[in-house]
C-alpha cells in the first residue's frame, strides 16, 4: 500500500479480526507511515464484546482532505483480514475492484494443511503468500499440488522462505511456478557460481541463501578488519560503512541501523521441462532494487540513530 499514498485521491483502509490479533497495532502503524507522508489522516475502531477473541475492526482514511474517519460501505480500497471468520463479515465494506488481504496462521509441525489451503484458494485472491519453512514448507506444497493451486491455476504462490536445498529434497514436480524472493541464487552471476563451486565440491549440493548470507557477511567483516588493521568493533563496523560491500558481484551498504541493503531478486520455479542440467530449478523474473525492497531509514523506529 506504499505506493497508494497520494494526496489525489482518498484511500479507504478497513483491518478486521478478533481481540488479541494486533488489528489495532496494525492500523496504528499505517496511519503513522501516511501522516508521516504529509497526508491528512482519520482513523476509528470498534471493539467486539470482549477485548480477547471478539470482533475487532478499524478504519483508516487518507488522502488531501479527510473529514469523516469512518469508511462507508462498499467503499474500501483494501480489507485487511486477520481472521479468516471475518472476511464474510466484513466483505461488503470492499468496493469493486478492491485487494483483500487476509492472514491465516497454521500450527508447526502439522501433516494436514487442507483447511487452510481451501481457505485461500476459496478466498478468490490474486496471490497466496507462504511463510512457512522445512518439511512444513515441503508438505504444505504437496497438498497444494494435490488440491490445484499448483502447478498451474489463476492463482499465483509464493513461497518466503523457499530454498533451493528444498526444491532439490521436493522435487519440480512439487515445487514448478512457486514465487520466491531471494537475494542470491547459486547460477545468478559468475561470482555467485564461483562460490557455489567451491561449496559443492566440498557439500556436494548447491548453496541455500542462508549459506551465502554467512559467507559473504563474514567476508565484508575480515576485510573490514584488514583495512582497518584492529578488529575493534566499533573501528571495523565504521570502515564496513565507508563504502560499498561486495555481495557475490553486486554492491551492499551497511546502514546506520544495521541493515544491510541490497537488490534482491524475484525468481520462479522452473518446471522439470525447463530444466536443463543438476539443479537448474530458478528462472529469474525481474530485479528488485534494495531502496524499494528494505524499509527507508526515515521509516525506522530504532533509538540507535537518533543519536
Amino acid at each position: 500500500m506504499r505506493g497508494a499514498m497520494s494526496k489525489s485521491a482518498v484511500t479507504n483502509i478497513v483491518f478486521a479480526g478478533l481481540g488479541g490479533q494486533g488489528v489495532l497495532k496494525a492500523s496504528d502503524i499505517t496511519a503513522d507511515v501516511a501522516f508521516a507522508s504529509g497526508l491528512d489522516v482519520k482513523k476509528s475502531e470498534l471493539h467486539g464484546m470482549s477485548q480477547r477473541g471478539g470482533s475487532v475492526t478499524s478504519d483508516i482514511r487518507y488522502g488531501e482532505h479527510i473529514f469523516s474517519p469512518m469508511v462507508p460501505p462498499g467503499e474500501a480500497d483494501y480489507l485487511v483480514v486477520l481472521a479468516p471468520d471475518q472476511v464474510e463479515v466484513n466483505i461488503a465494506q470492499l468496493k469493486s475492484g478492491g485487494k483483500l488481504i487476509g492472514t491465516v496462521f497454521h500450527p508447526t509441525n502439522s501433516t494436514d494443511y487442507a483447511t487452510y489451503l481451501l481457505q485461500a484458494q476459496q478466498s478468490g485472491a490474486d496471490a497466496i503468500a507462504v511463510g512457512s519453512i522445512g518439511l512444513d514448507l515441503s508438505t504444505l506444497l504437496k497438498q497444494a499440488v494435490e488440491f490445484g493451486i499448483l502447478p498451474n491455476s489463476k492463482q499465483k504462490l509464493t513461497a518466503f522462505l523457499l530454498a533451493v536445498s528444498d526444491v532439490n529434497a521436493a522435487g519440480l514436480q512439487t515445487t514448478a511456478n512457486v514465487y520466491v524472493l531471494s537475494d542470491f541464487y547459486w547460477d545468478q552471476n559468475d561470482e555467485t557460481r564461483a562460490f557455489s563451486k567451491a561449496f559443492f565440491a566440498i557439500r556436494n549440493k548447491e548453496p541455500n541463501f542462508t549459506q551465502a548470507a554467512n559467507y559473504s557477511g563474514l567476508m565484508a567483516y575480515f576485510t573490514a578488519v584488514k583495512e582497518a588493521g584492529t578488529d575493534d568493533p566499533e573501528k571495523v563496523v565504521a570502515k564496513m560503512r565507508e563504502h560499498p560491500m561486495n555481495k557475490f558481484g553486486e554492491q551492499a551498504v551497511l546502514r546506520p541501523d544495521g541493515r544491510v541493503v541490497s537488490d534482491v531478486q524475484l525468481y520462479q520455479v522452473k518446471t522439470p521441462a525447463e530444466s536443463k542440467y543438476p539443479w537448474d530449478y530458478m528462472k529469474l523474473i525481474r530485479n528488485l532494487p534494495g531502496d524499494q525492497v528494505f524499509p527507508s531509514m526515515a521509516d525506522e523506529d530504532c533509538p540507535l540513530i537518533k543519536k
